[in-house]
């Protein structure tokens, strides 16, 4: 099952957020505190009032977690570099800023494994 809403086609760093924030699917329910993010997101202007909604609606944490997982992707490329900073330097929750840490790593190791990828396919057609 795919954690992410169908509906308008996602650019490629709405793809690669959309990746990142599903391997850390299982951190993210473990450790997000969604109550105290949901202020600093609408800070970022990252939840309208209808998503926000959609998100209180749920009736658990869990819940409350995976329908903001589902919303992330939608909102841009720029969704990512407001989510992260959300949960960095402004939220008060300590596992907040570790998981901005996995978070920022693994997108730094998928640019990596998508740059060594060009590299190869480069060196095979010049050839």
């Amino acid at each position: 099952m795919s954690l992410f809403k169908k509906g308008k086609p996602l650019d490629r760093a709405s793809i690669n957020f959309a990746k990142v924030l599903q391997e850390h699917h299982c951190d993210l329910r473990q450790c997000l505190n969604v109550q105290e993010l949901i202020p600093l997101l609408r800070k970022q202007e990252l939840l309208t009032a209808e998503e926000l909604e959609e998100i209180l609606g749920k009736q658990t944490r869990l819940q409350k977690v995976d329908q903001l997982v589902q919303i992330l992707p939608q909102k841009g490329s720029s969704a990512y570099v407001k989510f992260v900073g959300c949960l960095e330097s402004e939220s008060e929750h300590p596992a907040h800023k570790e998981l901005a840490l996995k978070i920022k790593e693994t997108l730094r190791r998928q640019q990596r494994a998508r740059h060594q990828s060009s590299k190869c396919i480069d060196v095979s057609v010049n050839k």
